[in-house]
């Protein structure tokens, strides 16, 4: 529960932290600080082995990521599709 905890902490931060950017990171930018962030988490969090835990973390946020991206583009594509 931790690790699904700890992922979406570490999404949402990512996520506030691009939109209080004036201008948008680089992707190489954003990866190393979800991977800062997830070690950080697993620190504050007290993970048993935490070199293991903090790359848990970071791919969940990553999943959570990617699968949220793909439900947004999708529906996009589908409203497109409906004005034509």
């Amino acid at each position: 529960m931790e690790y699904i905890l700890g992922a979406l902490a570490v999404y949402k931060l990512l996520q506030v932290a691009d939109l209080l950017l004036p201008k948008e990171p680089m992707t190489w930018v954003k990866v190393v600080a979800g991977i800062v962030a997830s070690y950080a988490i697993s620190f504050l969090v007290d993970i048993e082995n935490m070199v293991l835990g903090g790359l848990v973390i970071a791919t969940l946020a990553g999943a959570c990521h990617a699968v949220l991206r793909c439900l947004t583009l999708m529906g996009d594509m589908a409203f497109r599709k409906s004005l034509k």
